[in-house]
């Protein structure tokens, strides 16, 4: 993140602010007496399994790159709402999330691991469940996770648009598009992204939406912020959060509301659990089905469940995945 910032920096000025950051990398180092980090540990390997958010020299990674911008500005002439803009990549959190607290697990979520059951039968039963509790709402994006001791499973849900004569019944739905905001907060206009896919083909409704400039963000939360992108490609579409919700708005009315929760607690989490974080996306069913009747389109869920079972609690997990339509795709 800051690499990237900073060489942008670079390029577009010619002055060598990756050489700059280096330089103040190492003072700060030797003034510390300490070398505990290694700062292309931020950006180079696998992200999912490196902590590129959290190291030893964490702060001092961001002391020296605060530091290089503040250089610029005082020798270079970086102007200072430039060097302003491109520190807020520092902040340490994204208030706008931060203010939206989880609810609390839902009942229809009780006993969804799987071990007897055929797994299309127990993901068919979770998606009815969970549409009765929203009442007169749809889900439209799920997923669910949950660790005991000797079992896990997640399961994510997708509800996706398409042509009748477009759905492959061995082939999930195409992915959506971000929805991107111009502020660094959940809050104001969407700033779409310059293609929305549009349903030609069997393609998930929502899309993970986030601010353009986040900072080190909850990154446990961001990645599973979902909303319906077709129902934002207006001029009007807005985000707005409340005290446990993140809600999208048309026209000034609200039309999806998107929550989360997460798994009981366990002292391990097995390797095959990307999180523990659940959420609902549920949207106001008229608003969904105009936008459908209105495009000619049929509506399915895809469901792709992860899940593994052991004998003893220090056992290796015996483990399985599929993917598959727990709905079956119709005319809306």
């Amino acid at each position: 993140m800051f690499h990237s910032r900073l060489k942008h920096l670079q390029d577009s000025t010619g002055a060598p602010f990756l050489r700059r950051w280096q330089h103040e990398w190492e003072w700060l180092q030797v003034a510390d007496l300490r070398a505990e980090g290694n700062p292309s540990f931020f950006f180079q390997g696998d992200r999912n399994s490196t902590g590129q958010f959290d190291f030893g020299d964490r702060e001092t990674y961001v002391s020296a790159f605060l530091r290089t911008l503040a250089y610029a500005a005082a020798h270079w002439g970086l102007p200072n709402d430039i060097m302003t803009f491109f520190a807020r990549a520092a902040i340490t959190l994204n208030r706008g999330l931060a203010d939206v607290a989880c609810v609390a697990r839902p009942a229809w979520t009780d006993d969804v691991i799987i071990r007897d059951q055929v797994p299309s039968t127990a993901a068919a039963e979770l998606w009815r469940n969970a549409n009765l509790a929203v009442g007169g709402e749809m889900i439209v994006a799920l997923r669910v996770a949950e660790v005991t001791e000797t079992a896990y499973v997640q399961y994510e849900f997708r509800y996706a648009l398409g042509l009748m004569g477009g759905f492959d019944h061995a082939r999930p739905p195409r992915e959506q598009g971000w929805l991107i905001m111009p502020r660094a907060e959940y809050a104001g206009p969407l700033d779409t992204p310059g293609k929305i896919e549009t349903f030609e083909k069997p393609t998930a409704l929502c899309g993970m939406t986030m601010p353009m400039d986040v900072g080190r963000m909850l990154v446990d939360v961001v990645p599973h912020v979902q909303l319906p992108a077709q129902l934002s490609s207006t001029d009007r579409a807005e985000i707005s959060t409340t005290s446990d919700s993140v809600v999208l708005s048309v026209e000034d009315e609200p039309v999806a509301t998107w929550r989360y929760w997460y798994a009981d607690w366990d002292p391990a989490v097995p390797k095959g659990v990307d999180s523990l974080l659940s959420y609902t996306t549920s949207v106001k069913a008229d608003s969904l089905k105009q936008k459908a009747a209105y495009s000619g389109r049929a509506g399915g869920v895809w469901c792709d469940i992860t899940w593994g079972t052991r004998e003893y609690s220090y056992s290796d997990f015996t483990e399985a995945s599929e993917g598959f339509w727990a709905v079956t795709p119709a005319p809306l």
